[in-house]
């Protein structure tokens, strides 16, 4: 009885820390898992508007090159033309 009364004492917070530590750990690493979760839709985001932006460069840059290659055409008929004349 004297080692009930002796240890009892220091049972119950020891108990109490590992119940605490236990479902702390738990929530430790679904918070952990939460925040990775979070940080990887930001950076999915992110690259999707990086995604974006590029897509809508490159439609712009095509469009510019069409008319650079109509410009191109135009110019070489002229210079054809004048080579033409010139014999």
């Amino acid at each position: 009885m004297d080692l009930i009364q002796t240890i009892g004492p220091y049972l119950i917070p020891v108990a109490t820390a590992a119940v605490g530590y236990l479902s702390g750990r738990k929530k430790s690493k679904a918070e952990a898992n939460i925040s990775e979760l979070e940080a990887t839709s930001k950076a999915i985001e992110i690259w999707r508007q990086l995604a974006q932006d590029l897509e809508k460069q490159i439609k712009e840059l095509r469009e510019h090159v069409i008319k650079l290659e109509a410009e191109n055409e135009k110019l070489y008929d002229k210079i054809y033309e004048l080579e033409k004349s010139q014999k």
